[in-house]
């Protein structure tokens, strides 16, 4: 019993620790919506990635197709 205490505690503090780290990364983001390379159709996440990685460094950018149909660049500020 003792050992699935000390198991359980342990998973809440690397949850709180995972959690922080999350937040700072947020923080250090930046948003940007790019003009879109395919005028007339819905944004494909692949063309979306792809044309943001050759905007920003291309380890740390994510493209991100979002509910409005706009890609959407993030990457560090």
């Amino acid at each position: 019993m003792k050992t699935l205490s000390v198991f359980f505690l342990f998973s809440l503090v690397l949850f709180v620790f995972i959690g922080n780290e999350q937040m700072v990364v947020e923080a250090e983001t930046c948003k940007i919506k790019i003009e879109p390379e395919w005028p007339g159709l819905d944004c494909l996440s692949t063309i979306c990635d792809s044309a943001c990685k050759r905007k920003y460094e291309p380890q740390e950018a994510k493209g991100i197709c979002l509910y409005d149909r706009y890609c959407y660049c993030y990457y560090p500020c």
